[in-house]
């Protein structure tokens, strides 16, 4: 690993994953090397919250070794500007000015405390896998957790205990990191039924979505929630019709990119939207659209993008067709002609705010 020790990562104390098993990560667990730091069905959750684990990771931020953080995979630490969650140590008053109204980090990291009675900022609701699509570099078939599903009582035990417990004094939830916001049931519920005197504390909802189903009439059925959702993540990954068919399911007649562009054009209209994160899965589907994706631009001209390209994970589906969809692989292929359209998309996007997990990838 580099040298980090200039920098100070705030996860530990900011963020929550909670998963369907019931284990809570505090970063994204391929980013951490899926380091669980405890289980809500084994253990309560404060036990969780300053156990013996996260506080470890704690210290690793205070003593700047970034213990349990795989920099190979976390696009923050290859960055030459550091944003949030990661701060130079040399400019750490900026973390105080982005979170002074949210939690006292400067007691946090002047004292170098690693016990914190707050709570997280930041929860990630990633229990409830189901979708509207199927994209192949994702699940391996439609995946929709209904009162008939198996896992329907343990997915409603947990969302039970996150919203009475976890979520209480966060300032944003996330909904959903395993599926998409208006295609779980759970999730869309949720976002309907959003009770604002409930949790005081929160200011943003972040729906993460494919966005085929967020169209005006889903939007007016959520009117409580809808102050609160400054920001949004949307999973795109092409920018023809052709290309999105074979990207989001395996079955062409499924995609409708038109659907998609006719409900970006409506979701600029919201108002109270200000930013939004657009992402690129790279795979041997779409490379070659990876330099034309900046063109979504056009139907969002009135939002803050921030736009994120990830490499292919091993989500565990695959077998023996990981590497065929792994174009970042220098053993693939069409990797040269990838590297061609990857050149192309890093030049686009210098005036842009762009981040990526390829840094491993060499031009």
């Amino acid at each position: 690993m580099s040298d980090y020790s200039n920098l100070f990562c705030i996860q530990p104390w900011s963020r929550i994953d909670v998963y369907l098993d019931g284990g809570i990560y505090y970063c994204c667990p391929s980013w951490v090397g899926q380091k669980c730091v405890g289980n809500l069905f084994e253990q309560s959750w404060q036990e969780i919250w300053n156990g013996d684990i996260i506080k470890e990771a704690r210290q690793g931020m205070h003593d700047g070794t970034f213990k349990h953080c795989i920099d190979t995979e976390c696009p923050h630490l290859k960055e030459t500007k550091f944003y949030e969650p990661v701060y130079e140590r040399n400019n750490i008053e900026q973390l105080y000015v982005d979170f002074d109204s949210v939690k006292d980090f400067r007691k946090i990291f002047e004292n170098r405390e690693v016990h914190d009675n707050t709570g997280p900022t930041s929860v990630v609701m990633s229990y409830d896998q189901s979708c509207n699509l199927q994209c192949p570099t994702c699940r391996p078939a439609i995946q929709m957790i209904t009162p008939k599903n198996r896992n329907y009582d343990k997915m409603m035990k947990l969302h039970e205990i996150v919203t009475e417990e976890v979520i209480t004094h966060c300032d944003m939830v996330t909904v959903a990191g395993s599926g998409d916001a208006f295609g779980s049931p759970l999730f869309r519920n949720f976002l309907r039924n959003f009770e604002p005197s409930k949790y005081p504390n929160i200011n943003y909802v972040h729906p993460m979505t494919n966005a085929l189903l967020w169209d005006s009439k889903m939007w007016d059925s959520m009117k409580s929630v809808q102050p609160y959702v400054k920001t949004a993540y949307i999973s795109v990954d092409a920018i023809t019709s052709e290309t999105y068919d074979k990207v989001r399911t395996l079955k062409p007649s499924h995609g409708n990119f038109e659907q998609l562009v006719e409900n970006l054009k409506f979701i600029n209209t919201i108002s109270t939207l200000e930013t939004i994160v657009m992402t690129f899965t790279v795979s041997n589907m779409n490379y070659h659209e990876v330099d034309r994706f900046f063109e979504i631009k056009q139907f969002l001209p009135d939002k803050d993008i921030i736009w994120y390209f990830y490499k292919v994970n091993d989500w565990g589906h695959f077998g023996n067709k990981l590497n065929d969809y792994s174009i970042h692989n220098v053993d693939h292929p069409n990797h040269q002609d990838f590297l061609i359209h990857w050149k192309k998309c890093l030049e686009n996007g210098k005036n842009q705010r762009m981040r990526h997990t390829l840094q491993g990838v060499k031009l």
